[in-house]
């Protein structure tokens, strides 16, 4: 696999959607513009980096700034290790693939490029096996050196996890450990890592000692060439090549001389020859070769020719190190590999720039490793959670908030009470700009490692679920206007819900439907923060990925529209710069979803028209659902209206055609969804919008609006409130117009905008743009934007001035409802029978009336006297 390629060459028909990668050091523009770049493009949302904890460290601050992903499309952590966390391994998973990248390249521009790099490749999916014991070995590897890893990060290795169908427990790696695995042929190959025991060690129970040639390629080695001293010591028939690159590299240059060694020329290999263009490319591939016989021997990975790295036969080595040892027979891996040529004879040499490197990072790892470990800081709106260790109980510290370039932001007293620690930000300025966190003494000193703080809400929706993947993808293509299926949307909610739920039956005026709109207790009983907060909880994860849909969902179509509108703008400022006294540039087709399209027969619309209104039942479901639980309206409960008020004006606005008709009804076209019919039809916008509306009111008027304390949430949840009334009043508006000689139609449209001006708010102040902008996207062609916006302005002024309440009724938890009956009198009226859009509608009445009576006395809905007469005399007769 070529470096510059190593990602470009992963299979997309693979469809992975995880990653989990480790490195020593990293480069966050690189990995930006070109790795995650790649990713994203093969699917992968959920991304993982594990970073030497002294080297990431080195790297935030200045070197992170500029970058666009940082928090909100992958996470990264430092880890920490007694040497250096040295592994560079990428694990990608899909529902039933896994794929396995191993090497000596770090996540840099040199690991994946400029330097000479050996990397190894495995793959397993549900049909081919074979080569899966390795990649789970790998994958508990992985695990086993992140553990100490807390919070959202910990949580999406669990992602990866459930939704990969092969590193379930039930695919548990039974086989030994650093054990060769035949793959195919005479190729095996073994998993070699410092664990319970070390590297050098389990070499030695792979690859006999009487082997006859040995080679050697790292560009690191010790000063006194201790680790060549213990292979020959232990392989004393073989004769060792030592390749040196020059004036790179750390060399042995004070080992004692012995015959049995030859110091070559990495620049005398085939491999060495090849460069990036004119330039020079660094060695920088660890490998050991092995021959005895006919067989070959290969490690290649991580690991240099250091003890620091192999370790001895009673001690680990210090450093975190993965490899792969292969055994081949009847192959030239030498050649193969480019590492065969006329070699050249060196002499070792002192080179005392890259030691001093070394022993900077030396002394650094010691100063890091004394430090307290910040091992997780989650991010959801002003309030990080820390989750940290080595720290002494009551130890008063100060916390520093930075942002992409390392400034302060602000900084806060902290006292290390607990292993997990919340703290507040203050200045709601900062709460986006925040990168990272680190802690510091009474002197300003560091004491901490430095902690890339994850954005909560941006991450979970990384999920890789099936459910959110398909998400993903939808959101995608309405971000980008590449969706031109109207259904879409509708088809995500009856696919995704309809599993989650148990069928049950509402009783509508529209027919029987099953419910697709999922309702959790447990979850939307919490606030939107609490619900964010509870991924700790397992049972709560996927309730909550369940729920946050909407919300993602809308935030992605309202980013198209928005775009659309940006878009529209422009080209009219253009207009009005281009056009001449005569004419105008001609504008291009609008950019939004398609409002006509092709459809096979008057069959396949009827068949798409219950689809649609299924989806409007099933929503009036998800209402009635959710008026039982005792949890406030939030956001998700606003977003999905959204998408309801959304989704009734995009089909209304669809012209349909059809193919398998005659010629001369070919070219006649009708609407989706018409905007004139029965009301309270839902096969019509003005019946569907009276009835959506009515059963949002039932919410409004029996539920509170979730107070938020966070400012970002605060504000989002306001934007969601104006975006709700205005939809309605417009909407509302355009059907009184439609209906102006319809007083039954009028009175509902009347009442549910007084509702709605009562629980939502609404002045003639907030006129303007705002609406303007609503009224371009909905369906003004029979009536007049003057008429829309005249009509809202006499609803506002019914409700200010209060002319209202001579009109309606307000009870408790019953909304303003029109009096249809006083009982027994007006005069000495004790209940009353009240009316309005929401209620359940009756066909002989041919009105919306609420079945139970208005106790006004109580305040309370009580059963209908004559149906509590009817009871009364039952009972005595029995």
């Amino acid at each position: 696999m070529i470096e510059k390629k190593l990602f470009h060459e992963v299979p997309s028909r693979a469809e992975f959607h995880s990653a989990a990668m480790t490195t020593f050091s990293f480069d966050f523009h690189y990995f930006e513009s070109q790795v995650l770049k790649v990713l994203k493009s093969k699917g992968v949302i959920n991304v993982n980096i594990f970073v030497d904890a002294s080297m990431l460290d080195q790297s935030i601050g200045t070197a992170t700034g500029h970058l666009k992903s940082l928090s909100t499309s992958y996470s990264i952590n430092g880890v920490h290790a007694k040497g250096a966390f040295h592994p560079k391994l990428a694990l990608l998973a899909g529902e039933n693939d896994l794929l396995l990248i191993q090497g000596s390249g770090n996540i840099t521009n040199g690991g994946h490029g400029k330097n000479h790099e050996v990397f190894s490749v495995f793959y397993a999916n549900k049909e081919e096996q074979s080569q899966l014991p390795l990649i789970r070995e790998a994958w508990e590897y992985l695990l086993q050196i992140t553990k100490a890893t807390q919070g959202l990060s910990a949580t999406k290795l669990e992602w990866m996890r459930t939704n990969c169908s092969l590193l379930h427990d039930q695919h548990s790696n039974s086989d030994q450990q650093h054990a060769f695995h035949q793959l195919e042929g005479n190729f095996n190959a073994a998993l070699i890592y410092n664990g319970t025991t070390s590297i050098w060690q389990q070499l030695q129970t792979l690859v006999p000692n009487t082997v006859e040639e040995i080679k050697v390629f790292s560009p690191f080695y010790d000063e006194k060439g201790t680790l060549l001293s213990t292979i020959a010591a232990h392989f004393l028939t073989a004769k060792i090549d030592v390749f040196l690159p020059e004036q790179k590299g750390i060399h042995p240059y004070k080992m004692e001389a012995n015959n049995r060694f030859r110091f070559l020329a990495w620049e005398s290999t085939q491999r060495a020859q090849k460069r990036l263009g004119k330039h020079y490319k660094k060695p920088h591939g660890k490998i050991f070769w092995f021959k005895h016989g006919a067989i070959e021997y290969c490690l290649l990975g991580s690991a240099n020719a250091t003890m620091a790295a192999f370790g001895s036969n009673t001690v680990r080595g210090a450093n975190e190190e993965f490899s792969v040892l292969i055994k081949v027979e009847g192959r030239n891996l030498l050649k193969e590999l480019g590492l065969n040529g006329d070699y050249e004879a060196v002499v070792p040499k002192e080179n005392t720039v890259y030691e001093e490197i070394e022993n900077a990072f030396e002394e650094e790892k010691v100063a890091s490793n004394a430090r307290i470990r910040v091992l997780g800081a989650d991010q959801i709106g002003s309030e990080i959670t820390l989750f940290v260790k080595n720290h002494n109980n009551l130890m008063s510290v100060s916390i520093q908030f930075f942002n992409q370039w390392g400034d302060v932001l602000e900084e806060k007293p902290l006292a290390l009470t607990a292993e997990k620690l919340k703290v507040k930000i203050t200045n709601q300025q900062d709460i986006k700009a925040i990168a990272y966190v680190a802690l510091f003494d009474d002197n300003d000193q560091l004491i901490s490692n430095k902690q890339v703080v994850n954005n909560l809400h941006d991450l979970w929706n990384t999920n890789p679920s099936a459910e959110n993947r398909r998400l993903m993808k939808l959101s995608s293509l309405i971000e980008t206007g590449s969706s031109n299926d109207v259904f879409a949307i509708i088809d995500f909610y009856n696919t995704i819900y309809a599993s989650k739920v148990g069928q049950t039956v509402l009783k509508t005026s529209g027919g029987h439907v099953g419910s697709n709109f999922s309702t959790t207790p447990e979850l939307t009983t919490l606030t939107y923060e609490e619900a964010i907060e509870s991924y700790e909880e397992e049972q709560k994860r996927n309730q909550l990925s369940n729920a946050l849909a909407s919300v993602k969902l809308w935030d992605s179509m309202e980013k198209h529209f928005l775009d659309i509108a940006k878009l529209e703008e422009e080209e009219n400022m253009d207009d009005e710069e281009q056009a001449s006294a005569t004419s105008g540039r001609e504008r291009p087709a609008e950019k939004t979803f398609k409002t006509s399209f092709e459809l096979n027969s008057i069959k396949v619309l009827d068949k798409r028209r219950k689809e649609i209104q299924k989806f409007f039942n099933n929503y009036m479901l998800h209402t009635k659902q959710t008026q039982d639980l005792n949890s406030p309206l939030d956001l998700v409960d606003f977003a999905t209206f959204l998408i309801v008020m959304k989704q009734i004006t995009m089909f209304a606005r669809c012209e349909v055609t059809f193919k398998l008709i005659s010629e001369d009804e070919r070219s006649k076209t009708v609407h989706l969804l018409p905007l004139k019919g029965e009301v309270p039809q839902l096969s019509n916008y003005s019946g569907v919008m009276i009835m959506m509306i009515g059963h949002f009111v039932n919410l409004l008027a029996t539920k509170e609006i979730a107070q938020h304390t966070d400012e970002y949430y605060k504000t989002k949840l306001t934007h969601y409130i104006n975006l709700s009334r205005r939809s309605i009043l417009v909407g509302l508006a355009l059907i009184s117009k439609l209906y102006l000689l319809d007083k039954k139609v009028v009175k509902w449209t009347d009442v549910l905008a007084m509702n709605v001006l009562h629980y939502l708010g609404g002045h003639k102040q907030d006129l303007g743009t705002a609406y303007e902008d609503e009224m371009k996207s909905s369906l003004l062609k029979r009536v007049t934007p003057q008429e829309i916006m005249n009509t809202i302005v006499l609803w506002i002024e019914k409700y200010e001035g209060k002319a209202w309440e001579a009109e309606y009724y307000s009870g408790n938890k019953t909304g303003l409802c029109v009096v249809v009956k006083y009982i027994p009198s007006i005069a000495d009226a004790k209940y009353l029978k009240l009316s309005r859009p929401g209620f359940l509608f009756d066909e002989d009445l041919k009105d919306f009336q609420l079945k139970e009576l208005y106790n006004l006395r109580t305040n309370s809905l009580e059963k209908s006297l004559q149906k509590f007469k009817k009871h009364q005399k039952a009972t005595r007769g029995l």
